[in-house]
């Protein structure tokens, strides 16, 4: 911990006196951490009042006992390192030079990967991280941002059970609900550019038809494609022309 000087500088005391000729040397500038800087060019522990470091003290001691408890604590652990993160100045400038000494001292984790886990405890509950897990949760904020265009601050500003995640499956496009999209097919979900067209979901007879076909074993492979009002199947083998023709009788047509 860092200690304090008493008093409010390096003044001698009260009545010595310079001898005559002899200059006084001054005191170096405290150094002071420009606003905003960035808080791994800062290589200086800091004097800081007292209720700051009583907090720091709370906030570190809080992230010792969670580290030691596993992830039972884990989301009250990431909430309080982005409270000492996060603080004006960083409080853990009082013991630790910068934030990768105090992410690899306090927490054994790359910077990187604690700056992640910090957004996911600030925007998300302890049962959404058990629901939905932290890395898709952590895909997933980067998957708001990309739409947004900017950061995300305050809260989270979706509801995750609205969520649909555009994603390839044996060579099929579908949306899927956000909890069974994995990390990876969100990451790979980009925003719809200018122009494109809208995402469609499947057509009620692409799945009729796919429902049928599953049916038969020789048209399991059988792709089914609805376009303004037309209907096209892809992947009919020839063997099983007669098979397929009894199987196009069993689809329901009707829309109605």
């Amino acid at each position: 911990m860092v200690t304090k000087s008493k008093g409010k500088g390096a003044k001698g005391a009260k009545g010595a006196k310079t001898a005559k000729g002899a200059k006084t040397e001054r005191p170096a500038k405290e150094t002071k951490r420009a606003k905003g800087a960035s808080d791994e060019s800062n290589t200086e522990l800091l004097h800081l009042p007292a209720k700051y470091e009583v907090r720091w003290n709370t906030l570190v001691g809080l992230v010792r006992v969670a580290r030691k408890k596993g992830t039972s604590l884990w989301d009250q652990m990431y909430e309080a390192v982005a409270e000492i993160a996060e603080h004006e100045p960083p409080l853990y400038l009082l013991e630790h030079p910068t934030f990768e000494a105090f992410c690899d001292k306090e927490l054994g984790e790359e910077a990187r990967n604690v700056r992640r886990w910090m957004r996911v405890a600030k925007f998300f509950s302890p049962q959404d991280e058990t629901t939905y897990k932290v890395t898709r949760l952590d895909a997933l904020v980067r998957w708001a941002e990309k739409r947004a265009k900017k950061k995300i601050t305050g809260r989270f500003p979706l509801k995750l059970e609205d969520i649909r995640i555009n994603v390839v499956r044996d060579g099929e496009r579908r949306r899927v609900p956000a909890l069974e999209a994995s990390p990876e097919e969100i990451d790979a979900d980009e925003p719809k550019k200018r122009g494109e067209p809208e995402e469609r979901g499947p057509h009620r007879l692409e799945l009729e038809a796919a429902r049928v076909m599953k049916k038969h074993r020789e048209l399991a492979s059988v792709k089914c494609v609805y376009r303004d009002g037309e209907v096209s199947f892809t992947g009919v083998p020839a063997h099983a022309g007669s098979v397929f023709a009894k199987a196009l009788s069993e689809i329901a047509w009707d829309e109605g």
